[in-house]
């Protein structure tokens, strides 16, 4: 995961194509669970930034060394983390995939950056409904805008992103 306070993590964005099933998408990443990396699919409509990515796989591998983890598995885990919520059900519900996503964010942590790339490029590969569809747009996705009121904060990317690690931060004090 790390080596000091660096993070390992790589992830790549897709549209969702209109025909994807989002139970089989789920079931094939959780049936990747013995290989080195933590596989995870989120949908970035909220996502602010890669630094909250990184903040939230920093947090989620620290739960788990100190024995603090709110759930038994990291990839659920981290969508606590990323959500500031502590139930499982708020945290899918913001950021878990739906049949309504526009898109797809899949990203591997806590292995080595190698691993994590030859992880997550070999699970993108067997996923064949995703040929051709990875994007190159930089996050956020979401308009300003929108993300002021989601973290109801001034219309100020770094302000959006300093709520939004507070809010992640939020799920150590409670």
């Amino acid at each position: 995961m790390k080596e000091g306070n660096e993070v390992f993590l790589v992830f790549r964005i897709y549209e969702a194509p209109s025909d994807y099933n989002v139970e089989e998408l789920v079931e094939n990443i959780k049936s990747k669970k013995t290989i080195p990396s933590i596989l995870q699919i989120i949908d970035p409509k909220w996502i602010v930034s890669e630094k909250q990515l990184k903040v939230a796989v920093y947090h989620t591998m620290k739960a788990f060394e100190t024995k603090r983890n709110i759930a038994r598995d990291k990839a659920t885990e981290f969508l606590i983390r990323l959500s500031g919520r502590r139930q499982i059900i708020n945290a899918v519900e913001l950021f878990g995939i739906k049949k309504e996503s526009s898109h797809l964010l899949f990203i591997a942590f806590g292995g080595s950056n190698k691993e994590n790339k030859q992880n997550l490029e070999s699970f993108l590969e067997e996923s064949k409904i995703l040929k051709d569809k990875e994007i190159t747009l930089t996050l956020p996705l979401s308009e300003i805008d929108e993300l002021s009121r989601f973290y109801e904060c001034q219309k100020e990317p770094l302000e959006i992103e300093k709520r939004a690690l507070e809010n992640m931060a939020k799920i150590e004090v409670l």
